[in-house]
């Protein structure tokens, strides 16, 4: 309820905040500068010579940390987000004092690696390096977000609501708010950050199209379809090698079951990144066309990409290392010339998908249920309790899965999958009454059609006695 007064209060005082003049959305992208894909890699060679030859220059480091961190937002690629986090750290070493950009860097580099509870010790030290920065603020809150700790980030909202109150301070606002279940006021305060970001020539395409990708991704949660597709569209008309933006529009293709769409944004996708999440719809899909041997082979695919170690920085990753580079062995990450990157708490990459895919398609069980325990050590949000309740589900764990089903459920959360994760519990545990309750809340445009049928049929032929202790 808190989250929601806040919320609701962002939204009433959004539109007085906005300055005056802006320029309508269609000017505002005739002025905007296109996108150009080809600058990333230019800014990387740039920087990488510019601290060859000034290796002290503590600025130089620091942006070289920004375009690595662009190439891997881009491609979904790990290996940069490492190298990110070395450049930026280099950066930090060399110069403490106000070296923000540097020490906000590194936070983002971690997050990248979905490393949670290491970017939290480093945005609190981004905090000591310039206290009461309005960015790293955010940053924190962006980190207790995936952490689930919600109540210290309303707290941390109410301490500084002038960082907060701008497009992106909104949209954290907006995560929030879903992850509560206030979807409706996910969605205003999405609509109105995308409005204010897109209204403004001097905001770069990519970030535009982010906006725009974060409200489509809501309103596909809430059903609707039609405006969903059409934010993912705009996204790529801003950024067209958005790969976030072309999975939105597979996963409204799936949902809608248009698998042959699905197979053709998965091949677009797989073009920029190697995603997990890509390939796993590419796979079903694949499978739902009735071409099996070849969908299989993309499912396991997954496995490979998803159930291996945190990359190492090497030519054989595909990432071009400056010759003077080094690197070993680390505690737990790597050493790139004298300085630790890669994982030291918390877990690291696709623990939690993992887990989901892994139960999805019925296979790994154990594997799916370690790889859920870890996560939920690290994030306690609605969506660890609802992995952990779906890994043990697979394993039998009944009154465990249960529990955490409860707890996902008294979140508030209303995501359509985490709902489906609930249901099938429910059921397993008999209690189909509770089953139903949230079936008939379910809406069910969002869900795929095959495993919207699977529900319906457990839901009529699952023997209601009660299993709690099996």
């Amino acid at each position: 309820m808190k989250a929601l007064i806040l919320c609701s209060a962002l939204i009433a005082t959004v539109a007085g905040c906005w300055p005056k003049g802006d320029a309508s959305a269609l000017e505002a992208a005739a002025l905007r500068t296109p996108y150009d894909a080809s600058l990333i890699d230019k800014d990387i060679a740039f920087h990488e010579g510019r601290v060859a030859r000034d290796p002290q220059g503590a600025i130089g480091w620091s942006q070289l940390a920004g375009a690595y961190l662009k190439r891997s937002k881009e491609s979904d690629s790990l290996p940069h987000a490492l190298l990110a986090e070395f450049a930026a750290k280099k950066s930090l070493s060399l110069r403490r004092r106000g070296n923000i950009g540097a020490a906000r860097r590194i936070v983002q580099a971690m997050m990248e690696q979905h490393r949670f509870a290491d970017s939290l010790l480093a945005v609190d030290d981004a905090l000591k390096v310039l206290p009461g920065d309005p960015a790293a603020i955010r940053l924190k809150g962006d980190v207790l977000l995936e952490l689930g700790r919600y109540h210290d980030l309303l707290e941390l909202t109410e301490a500084h609501s002038k960082a907060f109150n701008e497009p992106g301070g909104w949209a954290l606002m907006a995560r929030l708010a879903d992850a509560q279940g206030q979807q409706a006021t996910s969605v205003s305060l999405l609509a109105q950050a995308y409005e204010k970001v897109s209204t403004n020539p001097n905001m770069p395409a990519d970030t535009v199209a982010w906006f725009a990708i974060k409200l489509g991704t809501e309103l596909a949660k809430t059903g609707q379809r039609d405006d969903a597709k059409r934010r993912f569209d705009e996204a790529l008309a801003l950024y067209p090698r958005s790969y976030k933006a072309m999975l939105g529009l597979a996963h409204l293709a799936f949902t809608g079951g248009d698998y042959r769409s699905t197979v053709d944004w998965t091949r677009r996708v797989e073009d920029i990144a190697q995603s997990m999440e890509g390939r796993a719809l590419r796979g079903d899909a694949l499978v739902r066309l009735g071409k099996v041997k070849e969908g299989k082979a993309w499912l396991d695919s997954v496995h490979i990409l998803a159930d291996q170690p945190m990359p190492r920085l090497s030519l054989a990753m595909g990432t071009r290392l400056h010759p003077s580079w080094t690197i070993d062995g680390g505690s737990g990450g790597q050493v790139l010339n004298g300085i630790e990157i890669g994982p030291s708490v918390g877990g690291h990459s696709h623990d939690r998908l993992l887990a989901l895919f892994f139960c999805d398609h019925d296979t790994m069980p154990l594997h799916a249920l370690e790889v859920a325990l870890r996560d939920s050590e690290v994030r306690q949000d609605p969506w660890a309790h609802a992995t952990l309740a779906y890994a043990c589900l697979k394993n039998n764990m009944l009154p465990r899965a249960n529990l955490e089903a409860e707890r996902a459920l008294n979140t508030g959360n209303r995501d359509p999958e985490l709902l489906r994760i609930a249901i099938k519990v429910k059921v397993a545990c008999g209690d189909l009454t509770e089953a139903r309750d949230i079936w008939r809340s379910v809406d069910k445009s969002t869900l795929d059609p095959v495993a919207l049928s699977c529900l319906d049929m457990s839901l009529k032929t699952r023997d209601a006695s009660p299993r709690h202790g099996s």
